[in-house]
């Protein structure tokens, strides 16, 4: 903050010919949106002078709060207090934000806010930040088909996804509903919500809202009774399961040697570009994200664990060579795989990273020799010793 005003000071109160304020109490107004773009330690203290101020609806950026587990839980509860006392509309925390094309609202971060997107009918809600801003690219730019608003939800401590798809099923302006639902708080609200879909005559989804219920429901029923019969087995694939690590805080990023070394089950290590990025206020970037994944790659090869990414963002569509390009770089600068966002990417991820036949012919001679070394030290071992 103290940069901030030291900056604005400098430009007369400008930034790129905008009229800005130093602080939320100088503003002539109480604005209608307030973004939260600051380390989770200070999160609250934002949040609350928010709520003096009369702010109504928050996003909130910020990651680190309950799906770090330990003292993020605690953390992520009191914005939850915060938000109830003041009663602040939040978004998040640990989202990317939203797009609405049609009101000119760009209310988020990542290489997806670069572009201009038309104003369509298609109206999504997504608890994946990643994985929505995706499809929206997608859908706009490739696709033909674009989007009315876009909106992530992270963490869900105040407005969640029911309550967008409850908005989205209200909007005269919304033909298509769209989400990406990892996980819901109030499991019973998903078939009031559907009842309102079908009403308004979003069949297709009110069909699946209700599907999910059922799915529930019938997991439950079926976990609980797997909980009590097969307590045994469940651990026996907990212990089979294998974890991939990503990286996504400043605090993680120097606790990298530790964390990939912190269990057996751990068979793989990737840096979260976008959020790590957003936490350390720096663009994510490629230039940016050399010297942070080139030391995951270190740390993850002296902990005996796969490095996986790309040394570029995996959010490019449409140029598949200039794609493929990217990943070979990939593999030379030492990542060995991969996720990918897009059905195109899969093939060519494939076929990059997977071993060349001089490769394959080199470990098959690697292994023969040292099998053939074995077998030389064991013979030497139990031939009899000649005697004079």
């Amino acid at each position: 903050m103290t940069l901030l005003k030291n900056l604005l000071k400098k430009t007369n109160s400008k930034l790129s010919s905008r009229k800005c304020w130093p602080s939320l109490e100088s503003l002539p107004e109480v604005p209608e949106l307030a973004l939260i773009l600051v380390n989770a330690t200070r999160v609250a203290d934002m949040l609350t002078l928010c709520g003096k101020q009369g702010v109504p609806y928050v996003i909130i950026f910020s990651s680190g709060f309950s799906e770090t587990g330990g003292s993020g839980v605690a953390m992520q509860q009191k914005l939850a207090d915060i938000a109830k006392e003041y009663n602040i509309g939040v978004i998040g925390p640990n989202c990317q934000g939203m797009i609405s094309p049609p009101d000119n609202v760009y209310a988020g971060f990542g290489s997806i806010f670069n572009a201009d997107y038309t104003a369509g009918s298609v109206s999504m809600v997504s608890q994946s930040g990643g994985f929505g801003f995706s499809v929206m690219n997608l859908s706009s730019l490739d696709g033909g088909l674009p989007f009315r608003q876009m909106v992530t939800t992270g963490n869900e401590i105040g407005v969640s996804t029911l309550d967008f798809i409850d908005y989205f099923i209200r909007d005269p302006h919304t033909d298509i509903i769209g989400a990406y639902i990892e996980g819901v708080k109030d499991a019973r609200r998903i078939l009031d919500v559907g009842d309102k879909a079908l009403a308004a005559g979003f069949n297709d989804l009110a069909d699946h809202l209700q599907s999910m219920y059922r799915n529930l429901e019938a997991k439950v029923a079926e976990k609980t009774s797997e909980l009590q019969e097969k307590g045994e087995r469940l651990q026996a694939l907990y212990d089979m399961s294998t974890l991939i690590t990503m990286i996504e805080t400043p605090d993680a990023f120097f606790r990298i040697h530790e964390i990939t070394a912190a269990s057996p089950r751990i068979v793989a290590c990737c840096i979260g570009g976008e959020d790590f990025a957003l936490n350390c206020n720096m663009q994510p970037t490629g230039e940016a994200l050399f010297y942070p994944k080139q030391h995951m790659i270190i740390a993850a090869n002296a902990a005996g664990v796969m490095p996986l990414g790309f040394v570029d963002s995996v959010a490019g569509f449409g140029d598949w060579e200039k794609f493929r390009a990217m990943v070979r770089r990939s593999r030379d600068f030492g990542f060995l795989g991969a996720g990918c966002i897009h059905p195109g990417q899969v093939t060519i991820v494939n076929e990059e990273y997977k071993p060349s036949a001089a490769e394959v012919e080199y470990a098959r001679k690697v292994i023969a020799t040292r099998s053939c070394a074995r077998a030389w030290s064991l013979a030497a071992r139990t031939k009899p010793s000649s005697t004079t």
